[in-house]
């Protein structure tokens, strides 16, 4: 593959890569100054998780859960809003040492979209789990592009 082709290919798959990810607490974005102390105590006590999404490169807010039941959920309707059923599709899980959560996540995915391959599920590093923290979980979804390979 050409240089042209390769960045063609990267261009045309960032259009298509869809990423979330959940908080199991916000303690860490209190001590990065993302959000302020108020705001931390009332979601700990409430047992809020931030579900974000990536959207232009950029960390947005999707929708704000209560317990990891619910997480577990948005992560479901997630997949089921960015990817078509049937249509092939690559999957990536990360975490930050939570092997249940993703487990239970591959099942979901096997469940929900049972045609995608789960490519890679792979242990955040320092620098993402200092700003995410423990039981931070995410997946990225990346639909076919509809051409033969």
């Amino acid at each position: 593959m050409t240089e042209n082709e390769l960045m063609s290919w990267f261009e045309d798959a960032r259009a298509r890569l869809q990423v979330v990810f959940s908080l199991e607490t916000l303690e860490f974005l209190k001590r990065g100054g993302r959000i302020g102390r108020g705001q931390a105590l009332l979601g700990g006590a409430l047992g809020v998780r931030p579900i974000l999404m990536l959207e232009d490169g950029e960390v947005a807010p999707l929708r704000r859960v209560r317990g990891r039941r619910r997480a577990r959920a948005a992560f479901e309707r997630f997949l089921c809003e960015h990817s078509p059923p049937g249509q092939a599709l690559h999957v990536g899980i990360a975490h930050t040492g939570d092997r249940a959560a993703v487990d239970d996540l591959a099942a979901t995915v096997a469940r929900v979209r049972p045609q995608a391959a789960i490519d890679r599920v792979v242990e955040l590093g320092a620098v993402v789990g200092t700003h995410g923290g423990p039981g931070t979980l995410g997946m990225a979804l990346l639909t076919d592009d509809g051409t033969a390979e």
